[in-house]
């Protein structure tokens, strides 16, 4: 899927909200490090009563998040 046009979000006064999170389903009893790895990272970007913008990442760190 791609959006139609592919302008930057934000701009003068409006705000952008980041955050990100794992979505996948429940892994029971494989501790903390196991469960988080069968869950796919997603980074989401939205303006505020505006678009939104949701991306896959490979890892937390500044370099998957920057681009």
């Amino acid at each position: 899927m791609r959006e139609e046009s592919d302008t930057k979000l934000g701009g003068n006064g409006v705000t952008v909200e980041i955050d990100e999170t794992y979505i996948g389903g429940v892994k029971r009893f494989m501790g903390v490090g196991p469960a988080k790895d069968a869950k796919t990272l997603v980074i989401g970007m939205a303006e505020r009563g505006g678009r939104i913008h949701l991306q896959a990442i490979p890892d937390r760190s500044a370099k998957s998040i920057k681009p």
